[in-house]
């Protein structure tokens, strides 16, 4: 819980006039900060990361706001990102490393798509390895449904799979815009009771460049009974630069836990 904890703050997160400017790569960097206490234990952590998208072809952008883009335009890509931080605690301080890559390929005009990830978490000598995978499909024009599994192997927490179902909706207005993502799925442990898990995040935008939203998840067991909620925001200050900032909170009373974390987000496409 602790270790996973402490990368979920850091990489949960990284956006009026029509924007007409297309684009290939996205490059990124964000810095976050929080604090965690389970029990007497409590500790800081600071996170800095970089990561960055290829697009196989260049991104339509004059189809809604900017952060939406690929998902309007239905683009594949590739991305990577690469994440570093160390974590003080009551007694000891350790560092945090992050490897994660991933890709979504979007297939002819039906809107098939396939969703592909893999990551490692590093801190000291305990490791955890994650796999992922999912397909679905543009069941509207800006609606897409995905049935996704994860495979996760932990030093700490043993080892895990998840089968999930998501679906992304955008409402475009005259002005502005909103954006829903829901999920809802099931962990499976090796070592304790199943998880029931669900969240929704819900994004408004004032224009085709501002962006406001919110979040809230729960995971519900025997054992535990997680919530989570967070806020963000993302302003695109050109065509090709966004600025956000992300603030999370996770608290969970039958295991006497509690974290929050905030982060800032600079990204630059071209």
């Amino acid at each position: 819980m602790f270790k996973k904890t402490i990368i979920a703050a850091g990489l949960g997160l990284v956006i009026s006039s029509a924007a007409q400017a297309e684009y290939q790569w996205e490059l990124g960097a964000f810095s976050a900060t929080g604090d965690i206490d389970v029990g007497q234990y409590s500790a800081d952590h600071d996170l800095f990361g970089l990561g960055g998208a290829y697009y196989f072809n260049k991104v339509d952008t004059s189809k809604g706001p900017l952060a939406e883009a690929a998902f309007l335009d239905r683009a594949s890509n590739i991305g990577l990102i690469l994440a570093t931080g160390e974590v003080d605690g009551d007694n000891e301080d350790f560092d945090v490393d992050s490897y994660a890559a991933g890709s979504r390929i979007v297939i002819g005009e039906g809107g098939w798509l396939v969703d592909l990830g893999a990551g490692r978490d590093e801190i000291e000598n305990q490791d955890e390895d994650t796999f992922s995978i999912g397909g679905g499909k543009y069941v509207l024009e800006n609606t897409a449904v995905v049935l996704g599994y994860t495979n996760v192997d932990s030093d700490i927490d043993g080892e895990s799979d998840e089968y999930d179902l998501g679906v992304e909706h955008l409402w475009l207005f005259d002005q502005g815009a909103l954006k829903l993502d829901g999920n809802i799925g099931r962990i499976d442990l090796d070592e304790g009771d199943d998880v029931d898990v669900w969240g929704l995040d819900t994004t408004y935008y004032v224009t085709d460049r501002l962006g406001f939203g919110a979040g809230y998840g729960q995971e519900d067991s025997d054992d535990t009974d997680l919530e989570s909620w967070s806020l963000f925001a993302q302003w695109f200050v050109t065509e090709k630069v966004a600025l956000a900032l992300a603030y999370t909170d996770e608290e969970d009373n039958d295991i006497d836990y509690e974290s929050d974390a905030i982060m800032f987000t600079a990204d630059m496409r071209f």
